[in-house]
């Protein structure tokens, strides 16, 4: 029961702003959160399982998704720090409106390697999908992206 406490204490505020984003509503989210380290507490133990982590995110998701039901996400792109520079401002404006072009697995690809800091291994298993998957969608993200800006620059120029 330890360990289940010292992953709620190191992990419980990013799994909730993680279910937050998904749901976009705060009680639902915390909600959400509660059910993941119930399931967990359910199993018995921890001890079976290769990335904990993982499988909380796994959990906060898929509950996440259930809870959603026509609720708005809240993007990464919404939360991003705004600098005190004009132009980096407007770049970080451009890097918002290019998120939110991206496709839905690409945006989660990208929240789950940049925001949470998961390993490729551990985002496959929290969408349940192959590492060769994750590693093609955050490629073609960051393709997406870079082309995207560059063509928000040549239009400023």
């Amino acid at each position: 029961m330890r360990q289940i406490e010292d992953l709620y204490l190191r992990h419980g505020q990013e799994l909730a702003a993680y279910a937050f984003r998904m749901t976009g509503d705060a009680d639902a989210a915390r909600d959400v959160v509660q059910e993941a380290f119930a399931a967990l507490v359910a199993r018995g133990d921890i001890v079976g399982l290769s990335r904990p982590r993982a499988w909380l995110y796994a959990v906060v998701r898929r509950q996440s998704l259930k809870t959603r039901r026509g609720r708005k996400a809240v993007c990464l792109a919404q939360d991003l720090v705004a600098p005190e520079q004009p132009q980096a401002e407007h770049e970080i404006e451009a890097m918002h409106r290019a998120i939110l072009q991206l496709p839905a697995e690409m945006q989660e690809v990208l929240e789950l390697r940049l925001r949470a800091e998961l390993s490729y291994q551990e985002i496959a298993d929290a969408i349940d999908v192959p590492v060769g998957t994750v590693r093609s969608r955050l490629h073609n993200a960051v393709q997406r992206l870079r082309a995207q800006l560059i063509v928000a620059q040549e239009k400023q120029s």
